[in-house]
């Protein structure tokens, strides 16, 4: 498979409303723009290093094919560059008080996500391996 010119989105894989998340990115991804891995296996596969390696398991994060990674927030733009007809929500993320509000949003949830998947009723294992790549939905 060619990975030069695809983002690797890393999320939790052991959170249900992560991979919830993941699946919605999938279906709505460009071909050949974007792949998958789980945190638990990312330090493996993508050869981060211990700080990247605890950034991902505190935010989802998108490593980009010129080797820079973008955590929480700041990986949302890249990311909505890579999905059909939702490009709009990464140019409204840039704008300053957006921005903001989305920062402090996004802390509480990923803060809370474990929490958020019950309360939502999002069962708790899937039939994903969170050590194989997850390409397709």
């Amino acid at each position: 498979m060619q990975m030069e010119n695809k983002a690797i989105l890393i999320y939790d894989g052991s959170c249900p409303l992560c991979r919830g998340a993941r699946n919605w990115l999938v279906k709505r991804a460009k071909d050949n723009a974007l792949t998958t891995v789980a945190c638990q296996s990312a330090e493996d596969r993508c050869a981060l290093d211990a700080e990247s390696a605890e950034r991902c398991h505190r935010a989802m994060c998108l490593l980009l094919p010129d080797g820079s990674m973008h955590s929480g927030v700041e990986a949302l733009p890249h990311l909505m560059r890579r999905l059909k007809r939702w490009r709009w929500l990464g140019r409204m993320i840039a704008f300053p008080g957006v921005n903001l509000a989305a920062r402090g949003v996004y802390a509480v949830v990923s803060r809370n996500r474990y929490l958020i998947s019950r309360l939502l009723g999002l069962p708790a294992h899937q039939a994903c391996c969170c050590g194989a790549r997850q390409d397709q939905p």
